[in-house]
């Protein structure tokens, strides 16, 4: 038997206005089966004009949100990125790529409110790999995850 396997081509974009996501968008070559829209390069979310151009989108849509913590630009504690992530699911993306650690309660609510979105849950290891890989591997485990991200190094 064989098996085909497909490897998407993923555009990142990290545009910090609308008006440039928006001519980013534009120029989605056919090339690209996905797009990751990392949100936190954007000085404001307009959680609407996220909406629509998801719904828009020609290709499936990561929204990926990241703290100065795990690499990013997004300046949230724990509780406001929960928040966050939470308001994010409600705009049904098709991919939401979110930082571990989250509450339980919260992966929870992420599968109760986005059932359809399949979620990607992020560690980052900034200053080297973890003592133990198996630890944080069973402590990221829950049913609402898709695919489990694990970073090692710079990722700004």
């Amino acid at each position: 038997m064989t098996t085909t396997h497909f490897t998407p081509w993923v555009k990142v974009i990290t545009a910090p206005t609308m008006a440039q996501v928006r001519e980013h968008w534009a120029a989605l070559a056919p090339d690209y089966d996905m797009v990751e829209w990392r949100l936190d390069c954007l000085a404001y979310l307009d959680e609407a004009a996220i909406a629509e151009l998801c719904q828009a989108s020609p290709v499936p849509v990561i929204l990926t949100l990241r703290t100065i913590q795990q690499g990013g630009h997004a300046m949230l504690d724990d509780d406001a990125y929960a928040k966050a992530i939470l308001r994010l699911a409600k705009l049904a993306p098709d991919y939401l790529d979110c930082q571990a650690p989250l509450p339980v309660e919260t992966l929870t609510q992420l599968q109760a409110c986005a059932p359809q979105t399949r979620l990607i849950y992020a560690q980052h290891f900034l200053g080297g790999p973890p003592a133990c890989w198996s630890t944080v591997l069973q402590a990221m485990r829950h049913p609402a995850v898709y695919a489990y991200k694990l970073v090692l190094g710079d990722v700004s």
